[in-house]
């Protein structure tokens, strides 16, 4: 059979073609001998090197690498008996418990005591009735405070504890509620299984711990950071600020001065800028007139405050006092004036209160009763002005007033030099008047 395969003709690629030679049945002999001459065919066909010196010689082990599944297993059963008698892992990171003092001295967790011994705090119909209480539309104001997320999972509790009410099995219940609210699968159901456990045995769901632990540092936190541009805030016209001019002033001036380098391009997104506004207690609302209060919380303004405060409650006691009664025809009623009771040598107080008011030539009724259809003109501007200065007295009534024509073309503005010589006019020397 060697032979007769060597006899085969073969193409140029090596492969045997479909032409051959005839082979003899007493050449297909497996005892005959290769001549000199077929041994060098065979060795260019088949490619062969032979070397002098080779020997038949058994493939040699590979490697050792200590990791074969014997090895692992024996590392495994080592590990678990150095670990007999140890803490878990989750031991060192499982929610904090308060521990009490119970009465045969033992300490032990409220949790543990209050399941062990009085049980759970709620049956489904009294923790249905607390959850309404929560989970009402709107939050009540009582629970203002617990954010959309813990106010969600509230909502997801009630539904699953009214489904078990109803007699539906947990799992399918856990499950159906997590794909129809959450669009989640089995990790869902689970937390939906352990927050109404939870809420029925301790009438409360513990509030949502992630992001409390962030591991990264916000730049809102910086102090330097959050001065530099709380300082650009307020030196901007109210009508300028905007997150992305406070994005343009953090990438282009505040970050090259804080990093040092001016060619490294560094960005902030425009939504960070929103979260840092609404952080620092910047609202983004309506203009509206308002009271302006400004700088009274300095410690000087506090002090003054302070002993205005005590200064009038002294002259208080040295003042009338005014009481409404009935007047004579009965029709009515009338201010009665109560004395003080004064000490030898006081002299009676008497507040005098001033104020200042300003009339347009255009003032006029804001509402009106129109009939319908009908409209009428109004001017647009509030015209010439005027402004009355006047004092009130509770014994005497209104006292000298004062009229001026405001305006830079006119008698000017109502400045503290015309409150002083007000003062003067207004007053005798008399009276002793107290500037508060």
């Amino acid at each position: 059979m060697r032979r007769a395969a060597l006899s085969k003709m073969r193409t140029g690629a090596g492969a045997f073609s479909s032409e051959h030679d005839e082979v003899h049945e007493d050449e297909t002999d497996e005892t005959a001998e290769l001549t000199a001459r077929e041994i060098v065919n065979a060795t260019e066909i088949l490619n062969l090197k032979w070397k002098e010196d080779a020997g038949f010689q058994l493939p040699g082990r590979g490697a050792y690498s200590k990791d074969s599944e014997r090895t692992q297993r024996h590392h495994r059963q080592l590990n678990r008996e150095a670990a007999t008698g140890s803490k878990k892992m989750t031991d060192f990171f499982s929610p904090k418990e308060n521990i009490q003092v119970t009465e045969d001295g033992s300490e032990s967790s409220k949790k543990r005591a209050r399941i062990q011994d009085v049980g759970p705090k709620y049956d489904i119909e009294e923790a249905l009735d607390a959850l309404e209480k929560i989970s009402s539309i709107g939050k009540s104001q009582a629970f203002s405070s617990i954010s959309a997320y813990d106010h969600s999972r509230h909502l997801t509790t009630k539904l699953y504890l009214l489904r078990l009410r109803e007699g539906h099995p947990k799992v399918g219940s856990s499950l159906s509620i997590a794909k129809e609210v959450w669009s989640k699968g089995d990790y869902m159901a689970r937390c939906i299984r352990h927050w109404g456990k939870e809420f029925l045995e301790t009438g409360e769901l513990r509030p949502h711990q992630q992001g409390a632990h962030s591991k990264v540092l916000s730049l809102a936190e910086d102090e330097d950071f959050k001065e530099k541009c709380l300082v650009w805030l307020r030196s901007q016209k109210a009508e300028n600020r905007s997150p992305m001019s406070l994005k343009k002033f953090i990438e282009e001036e505040l970050f090259p001065k804080m990093t040092g380098n001016g060619l490294l391009k560094t960005t902030i997104h425009e939504d960070t800028c929103r979260r840092y506004l609404l952080l620092w207690g910047f609202t983004f609302n309506e203009h509206h007139k308002n009271v302006y209060m400004d700088g009274h919380e300095r410690e000087d303004v506090k002090k003054n405050r302070k002993e205005w405060s005590a200064f009038m409650m002294e002259v208080d006691k040295r003042m009338s006092k005014f009481e409404e009664v009935d007047n004579e025809n009965g029709n009515g009623t009338d201010w009665k004036e109560i004395e003080p009771q004064l000490h030898p040598g006081e002299k009676k107080v008497v507040q005098v209160t001033h104020d200042e008011s300003c009339f347009h030539a255009h003032d006029g009724k804001k509402m009106m009763w129109l009939q319908d259809g009908e409209q009428i003109l109004r001017k647009k501007g509030d015209g010439k002005s005027v402004m009355v200065s006047g004092f009130l007295c509770p014994c005497h009534g209104p006292l000298d007033m004062e009229t001026i024509e405001p305006g830079a073309n006119a008698d000017g503005y109502w400045t503290n030099v015309h409150m002083a010589a007000h003062v003067s006019d207004s007053f005798s020397p008399h009276f002793q008047v107290f500037s508060l």
